[in-house]
């Protein structure tokens, strides 16, 4: 697989078609001076979460002009074309888990050679724009707390997370060599998601010069457990009175603690036998559900106090992906 390298096209009339034109992953040249540094932008990394690839588009329909040169790497394309949209092809990995120690696959080929188109373009700075599958508020994701990147979460939201654990992703890879951070833009399809990327790629583009730092405080939580299925367990969500046919049943209504505290004792779910049905991976790799989870008479419950994000209650993201992640708040 090779990126195709795109010169400020104007983009056909919908975001479909346009996905449709593109042979597969690409990078999109917005032309500036040339004598300054370059401002890094990643749409589409997972081929279901289309605010950054939308806002791009009404970027480019809009005939907006940047204040710097932009490389905008488009990715999932194949996936994104699929119906539905999926995350990612089907027998590949998750290309925002390739790029460190990129996998001996098409996705870590992928990963390797953006790695180098951005070695060889030293951008100031990177965001890459992505969509929750469940209901959340738009979020920055920090791999670091440098005012620097603190400014470019800014440019979109006053809520960032601090990912302490190591999966591999874009900014991993290239935050030592700029402010490189993740936007979490909220859920894929909602409009209010597209509007937050928007507003935010515009700031971020057409900035004259980025902050050195945030013109008012960012909320940082700091995320330290994922939480993933245990091995061989099924999973289903499900509403009070349901018949439950899995291993695992958990509430159909999970993903409004999103951002909010789940509290002790708090029914999750219910499952088969008395072994934790997750697990709970800290930046150690060590799984420390018990200290979170217990089961009781076959009901999941929460142990003690958490705060979890990114909520999934879609089956395939959790399977394929985790259920969620807990934070705390992260004094700066």
């Amino acid at each position: 697989m090779s990126i195709a390298i795109l010169h400020a096209p104007t983009p056909p009339d919908s975001v479909e078609t346009w996905l449709a034109e593109l042979r597969g992953p690409s990078l999109l040249w917005l032309p500036g001076p040339e004598e300054l540094p370059a401002r890094a932008l990643s749409v589409l990394l997972h081929g279901n979460e289309p605010s950054g690839i939308n806002a791009l588009h009404r970027y480019l329909q809009e005939g907006r002009t940047p204040a710097r040169r932009a490389m905008c790497f488009i990715g999932a394309v194949e996936a994104a074309r699929t119906l539905p949209p999926s995350r990612v092809v089907a027998g590949r990995n998750d290309l925002n888990r390739c790029f460190v120690q990129p996998p001996d696959d098409a996705n870590g080929a992928l990963a390797s050679e953006l790695l180098d188109l951005l070695r060889r373009a030293d951008p100031e700075a990177l965001i890459d724009v992505h969509n929750n599958s469940g209901h959340n508020p738009a979020y920055g994701v920090l791999v670091d707390t440098r005012p620097a990147s603190l400014a470019l979460v800014e440019f979109f939201t006053a809520r960032a997370v601090l990912n302490q654990l190591h999966l591999g992703t874009l900014i991993e890879a290239q935050v030592d060599r700029c402010p490189s951070v993740v936007i979490e833009c909220g859920q894929a399809g909602a409009p209010q998601a597209d509007e937050v990327a928007y507003r935010g790629l515009c700031a971020y583009l057409e900035a004259e010069e980025l902050p050195a730092a945030p013109t008012q405080a960012v909320q940082v939580y700091r995320n330290s457990v994922r939480f993933e299925l245990a091995a061989g367990v099924s999973l289903a969500f499900v509403r009070a009175g349901q018949s439950r046919s899995t291993s695992l049943a958990l509430r159909a209504d999970l993903e409004a603690f999103n951002f909010q505290c789940v509290p002790r004792g708090e029914v999750l779910g219910w499952c088969e036998g008395e072994s934790l049905p997750l697990i709970a991976r800290d930046q150690s790799g060590d799984d420390r559900a018990s200290d979170y989870l217990y089961v009781e008479a076959g009901t999941l419950c929460a142990k003690r106090e958490f705060t979890p994000i990114m909520m999934s209650t879609r089956p395939e993201v959790v399977i394929n992906d985790c259920l969620c992640y807990l934070v705390d708040e992260h004094p700066l």
